[in-house]
């Protein structure tokens, strides 16, 4: 997954969890559609037929093709019935800032399996700074599984 995403050896992951996200934006009021990612052959595959128009229209925006499923991916969608907000949301490229609170949606911050030791106490720093009391950790992709004997 680093390698994927980073061209260095510095970089952080937030791990959070589905609860944690809804509890996030159930602080704000607005209508905001959550869901999972579908991931799909978009040759063979189609989407969901649920009788509700706006329910499929978001569902467009809960699929990636295939090669993206290690993604596991979740996303939160504001929905406004009205014509001129979603013409607004389509067309504005640096998005909503929606404020929710770090402290609920993030559990732990993981960084690189190989971050060197200044990197680490960088990133526990930022959390002091903003006052996020989270657990920094070291990832543990590149550690060798533990042993078990039969």
């Amino acid at each position: 997954m680093w390698n994927l995403y980073l061209k260095s050896n510095e970089g952080v992951a937030i791990q959070t969890t589905f609860e944690n996200i809804k509890e996030c934006f159930n602080q704000i009021n607005e209508n905001i559609y959550i869901g999972t990612v579908r991931y799909i052959d978009y040759d063979s595959d189609i989407f969901s037929s649920d009788k509700s128009f706006a329910f499929n229209f978001l569902r467009a925006f809960l699929h990636k093709r295939k090669s993206y499923s290690h993604e596991n991916e979740y996303r939160a969608i504001i929905w406004d019935n009205g014509s001129s907000e979603l013409k607004m949301l389509a067309s504005n490229e640096s998005g909503i800032y929606i404020p929710v609170d770090l402290n609920i949606l993030i559990e732990k911050i993981i960084v690189t399996p190989d971050s060197e030791e200044w990197f680490i106490e960088l990133v526990t720093e930022m959390m002091v700074i903003y006052k996020l009391n989270k657990e920094v950790v070291r990832s543990v992709l590149d550690e060798k599984p533990p042993k078990f004997i039969l």
